[in-house]
């Protein structure tokens, strides 16, 4: 018999995904706002740092989400190995 799929680890992954696309929507508003005011002719100051933790907190925070629901599927598998090999 095949181990279902854990549920939690599974809505980890899709709150991964989901933090991942409204950061990646945060990122790319920021850039088009960028883009309008240069075709302007305004003078912009983008801050590297702010653009770098940006782009970290945005990539950090689903990794770990993800990686977290792996850990908790393997986890799983463990314990259904486990519980299988008792019968």
């Amino acid at each position: 018999m095949k181990k279902p799929a854990n549920k939690f680890a599974v809505a980890l992954w899709v709150v991964a995904v989901m933090v991942f696309v409204a950061v990646s929507t945060q990122f790319l508003t920021m850039y088009q706002s960028a883009r309008e005011m240069a075709g302007r002719g305004e003078t912009i100051y983008i801050v590297a740092h702010n653009v770098w933790s940006t782009l970290i907190t945005g990539i950090g925070a689903p990794v770990q989400l993800a990686a977290l629901g792996v850990i908790i599927e393997l986890i799983d598998q463990i314990r259904w190995n486990a519980l299988q090999r008792t019968k």
